[in-house]
Formats: structure tokens, C-alpha cells, sequence
């Protein structure tokens, strides 16, 4: 079975935690006697506090430049700003020359700024109302500072008031009569700018000789004269649409006409004659060479074949031949004299059209020229009227302000006097408690981390994610020279946490119950010897036999647990110098035989590897319900790996808190490697349960 991956369950992180307690109080003691120190080493503050109300807090201005009529208003910072105000060094410095104290100096580090009293400013919800605390380790620097607060702060708003209202006094007094700008440079303002308008509009006029005609009636002429041409234009294009359409009416009664008429004849086809008289002349040539030729010749042939051949076209040419005369018809000519007549008209109609549409051009012309003139007149005057209001509305708003500046009146209302200032730290309570909870973390992640670099096992859980193999029991140690179960406890914790170990190798091997045991573990001192003693002890209790073997020949333990002879023993026997029989002790437990070490031999892995011990082991195993093992650790020795293939069953044991992980999985490799057959792990050293029935 392959080990699964570790996992820290809340039963395990406890399990950690209480292996580590005395580490842990340690941590968390040390903890608290810091904060103790902290506290008395803590430099005491004093607080005062006062509550008061800034009028007008975050009232928005009227900018100068409104066209609403309305008066600017004197701006007072918002709330957030206050705040930073507030708790500011700068702010600071004022309230130590107010209160009697040296001048903070320029320049300060910050170890000096964080030793400075300070100002803590809350604001009471959305309101302009805000709480102002004063935090000083000087009991008199607290309670002169907080009663200079009020007076400091509303002497700097009704400055923040004064510069403001002095600033839009100095704006308007530049937009009015002009002022240079950042670069040296002229800015006209609204005095000089009507000047120029009201110059404007007089130079226009002197270069019209006066200015415009009576605007009303000049425009009127002008848009009838408009009016008229464009009625002759209408005219006009009436007329040649007319032309158009008699002309075009002319055109089709004249294509509609035929031009002339036909004479039609006919007369005798002058073919035929010529015919005729072919056919004569052939027949004349033919007689010349019958004279010459006698029948059958081919010239009578050709001269025969010629004459039948015009004989056929003679009998195919009609008799006469039609003959047709072409005679102009009158109507054709009249019509033909009307459509000139027509082209003519409507030559005339679009040269008038033409002379229409320049006369309403020119007159439209002329009177977007005058519009234009008329506008710019319009403009000049409109631009002369916004000058004078822009000036009287800045003399205006300069006037209020200048009222204002001289009835700013007082911006904060007290609503609590400063309080005498009562120290608020340090606080005992909350030293000791923040010292325990950080030592508790920080004992908690210390004990984590040393658990871990400690590499020890702890849980059965941990046994089974590192090995594979099952937990057959948690035992107990128990401070004792005998086998605890060999005492004569009985209905004990110990004794309940054996019978559970015995019952789960006796469950867990039903398939192949087991003859012999080997009891194994990492190294020494992991209960290994005590846990055989007691583990042969509780098979006793079912009535069977059973034979307890130490075979730790290099550092045997059994016989001083069980208070037998340690000589002659599993040695001896092996070796042939003494009888099986005489080297198995009784003991006072029924049914429980113990086989010592014997004497001590220099090669104890070479004695357990032979047949005789093969043999001795056949022995046990007859004369036995059970063998038990006592072996050697298997990491180092050969002993327990060759003692595994002499016996059918090893049971691994690890010591809680002790036995480390990687000596765990280096024995179990080892031992797998030797094809053991490992029942399962049992763990020492663990806390005793109580069992109630």
C-alpha cells in the first residue's frame, strides 16, 4: 500500500500543540512580560477634546464670470480639507505661538514630527459639525493647546475668507480695467473693450457716409425688386416652356405627314426580246454547224444544251415590268415651314428666360449685399450693448464684494468647551491582551514549525499517511521495572489498550492467522522490550500458549522484565550446549513461557540466519499457540530482517513524540525489502485513556 500524503487534521494540529505546551507557555510568558515592559516603558498621553460647528463648510463660489446676476459668495474649505488643515504641523505651529510656546523650528525630522503633539479630528457624520482631540505626553501643552484650537482656527478660515474675497475683488478689478498677464503682456479689460466696440460701429458708419438708410424701408425695395425680377423669371420660363411644347407638338404632326406620293406603270420586259433574239442567233450558229458537223457531234450538243437553257429562262421571265413615280405632298411642306416657325419662338423665349434670370440674380445679389451690411451694422450695435452690461454687471459684483469684505464675521460656533485633558494611554488591559494573543500566534506557528523540524511522529493518523500500514494500538508508558500487566492490574486503561492490540492482530490476520510475532523498531528506547512483555501477557488471557523469545541478542532486556535467569538461553540452544527444554522458564502468569538470550555471542546475525535456529524456532512453534519476538532494531543490525523470514509476522513500533518519520520509513523499506509480512505499527509512549462503561 503506498503512504498517502500527509495531512494537519484539527485533531492533529492539537496533538501538536500539546506536545508542544511547555514551549508554547514559554513563548506566550515571554510575550506577556514584553508587553508588561512596553506598558511601563509606554510614554503617557493626554487628551483634551472640543466639539464645534464650521459655518458655511464646503459652500461652493459663484465664479466672476456669471451671467446669472448673482453675487459671489466667500468660500470656505470642505470638510475633508478642514481635516487635513487640522491635523497638519504647519496648523500646529500657530497653536504653539498662540499658546505661549517656542516657535516650532523650520526644519524637523521625523523622529521630532512624530514626538510633537498631535490633532485628531473626527467629523460627526455628514454635518459641518467635528470633534477636535488634542494628544500631548505634557499634561499643560494638552489643555493650552485645546483651548487655543477655536480662536487659531477661526482667526485661519476668516483669513482662508479675507484672501478670497480680496482675490475676486483683484480679479474683477483686472477684468474691468485690464492688467498684465504672466508673460508681460497686455489683458484688455471690459472698460477698454467697449471703448473699441463703440469706435467700431462709428467707423462703420463714416465709411457708409453716415451709416445705412432706413433699415426697414431699404430692405423692403430690395426684397420687392427681388420679388419682381423673379416674377419675370417666371414669365419667362413660362413662355419657353410653351415654345417647348408647340414646338414639340408641330414635330410630331409633321413626323405623323408623308413626305410625297407614287405614280405606279408597267410596260413590255425588254428581257424577253433578248432573249428571243439569243435564241435566234444560236439557232443560226447551229444550222452553220450542222453543215459542218454531222448529228451526235458535241458541237451540236453545246450548240442544243445552249438553246433549251434560254429557251427556259424565256419561258420564266414575266411578260411586263411595273414601273413607280415619286411626287412631294403639299401638307408635308406647310408643316415644315411652321416648325421653323416654331425654333424660332422658342430662340426668342430663351434669350428673354436669360435676360430674366441676370436681372434677379443681380437683384438678389444686391440685396445680400445689403443684408450683410445690414447684419454687420446689427452686430456692431449687439456687441456695444453686451460691453455696457458686461461693465455694469463687474461694477456690480465688485460693489457686493467689497460689502462682503467688510462684514466677514466670525465662521466657527463652539458647541463644547475644551475639556481638561484626562490621560487615555497607555492602557494595561489592552498591552497585556494584544502581548497574549501575538504570543499565542506567534506560539502557535513556533510549536508548528519546530513539530515539524523535529521530524516526530505523533498519531496514528500519521503513521498510516506515512507507511501505509495500519495502527494496531496506542499504548501507554508506563514507569515500571515489571511488565504492568504482569502487576496484577486488571480492568486498568493499560490492560483495555493491550486487549485492543490483541484483538486487532488476531482480526487483522484471520485470512492467515499468525504462529510467531517479531516485535521491532526504529532504534532503542521505544518500548519495543515492554510492549512484547505486556502484548504476551494479554494472549495468555485467551488461554493459549505462549512462548515470549528475546532475541536481542546485543542488548537482551526480557529476562530482567520478567524476573527469570538470563543464562542458558536462545544462544545456548542454538548453539547445541544446552537443551530447549531446560532453557524455557514458567512464570507466575498461566500459560506464558519466556526462552532469555542466552550468553552473549560476537556474531548474533550468522546465529539466527543457521538451520539450527530454523529448528529451535520449529520447536517453539510446536510446543506454542504463539511466539513472540523481543528483536533488535532493523536499522543497523541484520538481526531483525533475517529473524522476519524465520517468523511469519513483524509488528512495528514507533514511539509518540520520539521516534522520527524517516527512521520509521527507513525501517519499514528495510524490512519490506526482506519480503516481511508487517502486521501493522503499534505507537508508544501516548497519553492513557479512560474507559468508562
Amino acid at each position: 500500500m503506498e503512504p498517502l500524503p500527509k495531512q494537519l487534521t484539527l485533531a492533529s494540529f492539537f496533538s501538536i500543540l500539546w506536545r508542544q505546551r511547555y514551549f508554547m507557555l514559554a513563548i506566550v510568558a515571554l510575550s506577556l512580560v514584553v508587553g508588561y515592559l512596553a506598558y511601563k516603558r509606554a510614554k503617557p498621553v493626554w487628551e483634551s477634546s472640543m466639539e464645534f460647528q464650521v459655518l458655511g463648510a464646503g459652500a461652493s463660489s459663484q465664479n466672476s464670470n456669471s451671467s446669472q446676476g448673482q453675487v459671489p459668495t466667500v468660500t470656505t474649505p470642505d470638510m475633508p480639507t478642514q481635516i487635513e488643515i487640522l491635523e497638519s504641523p504647519e496648523f500646529l505651529g500657530h497653536l504653539y505661538v498662540a499658546g505661549g510656546f517656542d516657535p516650532l523650528p523650520q526644519y524637523m525630522s521625523q523622529a521630532d514630527i512624530d514626538n510633537l503633539p498631535s490633532l485628531r479630528v473626527e467629523q460627526n457624520g455628514a454635518t459641518n459639525t467635528m470633534r477636535v482631540y488634542v494628544d500631548s505626553a505634557d499634561y499643560t501643552a494638552a489643555g493650552v493647546l485645546g483651548e487655543q484650537v477655536p480662536r487659531v482656527y477661526s482667526n485661519y478660515l476668516k483669513g482662508i475668507q479675507e484672501q478670497s474675497v480680496a482675490s475676486q475683488i483683484q480679479f474683477l478689478k483686472d477684468r474691468l480695467n485690464g492688467h498684465y498677464d504672466v508673460n508681460k503682456h497686455w489683458v484688455s479689460g471690459e472698460t477698454e473693450a467697449l471703448k473699441q466696440a463703440q469706435k467700431d460701429l462709428e467707423a462703420f458708419k463714416a465709411d457708409r457716409k453716415g451709416g445705412l438708410i432706413s433699415i426697414e424701408g431699404e430692405s423692403a425695395y430690395r426684397t420687392q425688386r427681388v420679388t419682381s425680377t423673379q416674377a419675370a423669371l417666371t414669365a419667362a420660363q413660362t413662355a419657353v416652356a410653351v415654345a417647348e411644347d408647340k414646338l414639340r407638338t408641330l414635330q410630331q404632326q409633321l413626323a405623323s405627314l408623308p413626305k410625297s406620293y407614287q405614280n405606279d406603270t408597267k410596260e413590255t420586259n425588254p428581257q424577253i426580246d433578248a432573249e428571243k433574239q439569243t435564241i435566234e442567233q444560236l439557232k443560226a450558229q447551229r444550222q452553220v454547224d450542222s453543215i459542218t458537223y454531222s448529228e451526235g457531234n458535241p458541237v451540236l450538243q453545246r450548240d442544243d444544251a445552249q438553246i433549251k437553257a434560254h429557251e427556259a429562262i424565256l419561258a420564266h421571265l414575266p411578260k411586263s415590268k411595273p414601273q413607280s413615280s415619286t411626287t412631294p405632298y403639299p401638307m408635308y411642306l406647310e408643316y415644315v415651314g411652321k416648325v421653323k416657325d416654331a425654333q424660332l419662338a422658342l430662340k426668342e423665349s430663351k434669350l428673354e428666360e436669360q435676360r430674366a434670370a441676370d436681372e434677379a440674380t443681380k437683384a438678389q445679389n444686391e440685396l445680400n449685399a445689403y443684408n450683410k451690411d445690414a447684419l454687420s451694422q446689427n452686430d456692431l450695435e449687439e456687441t456695444v450693448k453686451d460691453r455696457q452690461n458686461a461693465v455694469l454687471t463687474t461694477k456690480h459684483y465688485l460693489d457686493q464684494l467689497q460689502v462682503q469684505q467688510s462684514s466677514i464675521t466670525d465662521p466657527i460656533d463652539v458647541l463644547q468647551q475644551p475639556t481638561t485633558p484626562d490621560k487615555v494611554k497607555p492602557k494595561g488591559v489592552q498591552y497585556i491582551l494584544l502581548a497574549f494573543l501575538m504570543g499565542l500566534f506567534a506560539a502557535t506557528g513556533f510549536a508548528l514549525t519546530k513539530d515539524s523540524l523535529e521530524d516526530r511522529l505523533s498519531s496514528a493518523e500519521e503513521i498510516y499517511n506515512l507507511t501505509g500500514l495500519p495502527s494496531l494500538g496506542e499504548l501507554p508508558s508506563v514507569s515500571s521495572r515489571l511488565p504492568v500487566l504482569a502487576e496484577g492490574i486488571s480492568n486498568s486503561s493499560v490492560l483495555e489498550q493491550y486487549r485492543v492490540l490483541r484483538f486487532n492482530i488476531k482480526f487483522s490476520t484471520l485470512d492467515q492467522p499468525v504462529k510467531s510475532i517479531v516485535v521491532t523498531s526504529s532504534g532503542p528506547g521505544e518500548g519495543k522490550t515492554e510492549l512484547a512483555c505486556n502484548l504476551a501477557i494479554a494472549a495468555c488471557g485467551e488461554g493459549r500458549r505462549v512462548i515470549l523469545v528475546d532475541a536481542n541478542l546485543r542488548n537482551p532486556m526480557i529476562h530482567k522484565k520478567m524476573n527469570v535467569p538470563a543464562r542458558p538461553g536462545l544462544t545456548d540452544v542454538v548453539a547445541g550446549e544446552a537443551e530447549l527444554e531446560q532453557s524455557i522458564y514458567q512464570t507466575s502468569i498461566p500459560g506464558l513461557r519466556v526462552l532469555t538470550s542466552g550468553s552473549m555471542i560476537a556474531t548474533p546475525a550468522e546465529l539466527l540466519a543457521s538451520n539450527q535456529m530454523r529448528q529451535v524456532y520449529d520447536r517453539l512453534a510446536a510446543d506454542s499457540d504463539l511466539v513472540i519476538f523481543d528483536a533488535p532494531s532493523c536499522i543497523g543490525f541484520a538481526d531483525t530482517p533475517i529473524l522476519s523470514n524465520v517468523a511469519d509476522s513483524v509488528l512495528y513500533v514507533a514511539r509518540s513524540g520520539r521516534t522520527k518519520r524517516f527512521a520509521v520509513r527507513k525501517g519499514i523499506d528495510t524490512l519490506r525489502q526482506s519480503n516481511a509480512r508487517i502486521l501493522g505499527v503499534a505507537t508508544s509512549g501516548t497519553r492513557a485513556k479512560t474507559y468508562r462503561s
